[in-house]
């Protein structure tokens, strides 16, 4: 199962977090760039599925905010774009094997 966030179909100025956690068949979520920029919330946590997390440029970065990402033994990508995340004050990778 893949998630791809298409922001034309989304009101992603209503989205304040993601918990992908939610989703134990997934295997692959992708952001585009320029997108979800009131979320202050990113979470995957305990996920066995998960192989592959990939933000676009400049998205998640419009509040002060948490990322984790923690004991996803499936992991073997996380790639954040640049200037995404900026507001986050928290920022946690843990038991994963990226």
């Amino acid at each position: 199962m893949e998630i791809a966030c298409d922001v034309q179909l989304t009101d992603a100025n209503s989205i304040t977090s993601i918990d992908l956690s939610q989703f134990p068949s997934l295997q692959s979520f992708t952001c585009p760039s320029f997108s979800f920029p009131n979320v202050s919330f990113f979470k995957c946590e305990n996920h066995s599925s998960i192989q592959s997390i990939q933000i676009g440029q400049s998205s998640l970065c419009g509040k002060e905010g948490k990322f984790t990402v923690a004991n996803c033994p499936a992991l073997n990508e996380v790639v954040i774009g640049s200037k995404s995340c900026v507001m986050f004050t928290s920022f946690r990778l843990e038991s994963v094997c990226v």
